[in-house]
């Protein structure tokens, strides 16, 4: 078993902040991008179908920075997506101690014999009383 050290405890809790800067960051980087991809296509429209020599340079700096923005977006989506908030990693560090635990696995398991074997035998008691009435 894993065992639970402080870092981990401090990585766990600062993991609602990481999701948060994520997500705002990723709606920042998703407006840029957005922006980026309108004059992009601002630029294409105005400069007609046969663009000068610095225009070609303007579109070409312009889908670079499109380029970048995409990128930065879609792993800010990424992290957003994939890294847990401090509740679901609590539970995903907590629910397999409990359940591989020896109380669980093996003291529960013959208190739950002993308790559907008492009650068996209390119906078996009523179901004797009833038919001897």
């Amino acid at each position: 078993m894993t065992e639970i050290t402080p870092a981990m405890v401090y990585w766990i809790l600062r993991l609602d902040g990481i999701c948060g800067t994520a997500r705002v960051l990723l709606m920042i980087s998703g407006l840029a991008t957005g922006a980026i991809f309108a004059i992009l296509t601002a630029m294409i429209v105005d400069f007609g179908p046969n663009p000068d020599e610095e225009e070609k340079g303007f579109i070409k700096k312009a889908k670079k920075c499109f380029k970048i923005s995409s990128l930065f977006t879609i792993v800010l989506l990424a992290i957003a997506m994939f890294v847990p908030t401090t509740k679901e990693m609590c539970a995903i560090v907590t629910i397999p101690k409990v359940a591989n635990s020896e109380i669980v696995t093996e003291q529960i398991p013959d208190a739950a014999k002993n308790l559907l074997s008492l009650a068996n035998q209390y119906l078996d008691s009523i179901l004797k009383e009833g038919g001897e009435e």
